[in-house]
């Protein structure tokens, strides 16, 4: 993994979009493009899947409307974490900058480092209104990038810093999927269908 992500990270297409989005240099007799000893983070290849940490399935042949509070047992857990390129967890300082960085960057409220999700179990209520099987779900969006830190030399030019790779997790969601349904593509419920239906 810390290869893959070296080369990635030394990849023409991701130091050209890193670059773009940074200021140009300048002479250092240029004007002032940043304030001198300001630290800024830029992203490449950010995402954020659904994934699924708890899951039950159901059933409902009775004839009739079942309301049901179900036990949804845990699948997976996942963890926040920033790390360089040669897969040294970063100090706190510089984790905190960064999660806050990706949390902008993806819209997301977001774990901060070393944060892992915990419950082995979560309790869903929900009607099963119609006959058929239905999947009881929790989850959360996993959100991921590459990132790099540039730092304000003298007010003038940007100056590329660390970079490495970053985790992290999402609030919770929870819920219900009756296998027959048409669930939005972008939400968790069509990736459970997918999966478990």
């Amino acid at each position: 993994m810390t290869r893959k992500m070296a080369a990635t990270m030394a990849g023409a297409g991701v130091v050209a979009s890193l670059l773009v989005a940074v200021p140009a240099t300048t002479a250092s007799a240029g004007p002032l493009i940043c304030d001198p000893g300001s630290t800024a983070v830029r992203w490449d290849y950010t995402k954020k899947p659904w994934k699924i940490t708890h899951e039950t399935s159901k059933e409902n042949y009775s004839g009739g409307e079942l309301r049901r509070t179900v036990t949804v047992e845990r699948i997976r857990r996942l963890q926040a974490r920033a790390e360089l390129h040669t897969g040294v967890e970063v100090e706190s300082g510089l984790a905190t900058k960064i999660f806050a960085s990706l949390k902008g960057k993806l819209d997301l409220t977001l774990a901060g480092e070393g944060e892992w999700t915990k419950k082995a179990s979560e309790k869903v209520e929900w009607r099963m209104k119609k006959q058929g099987r239905y999947v009881f779900y929790a989850g959360r969006r996993q959100a991921s990038g590459y990132w790099q830190v540039y730092r304000c030399d003298g007010g003038t030019k940007w100056v590329a810093g660390k970079y490495g790779f970053a985790k992290s997790f999402s609030l919770n969601t929870e819920g219900a999927v009756w296998c027959k349904a048409r669930p939005s593509r972008k939400s968790l419920a069509y990736v459970v269908k997918k999966h478990y239906c």
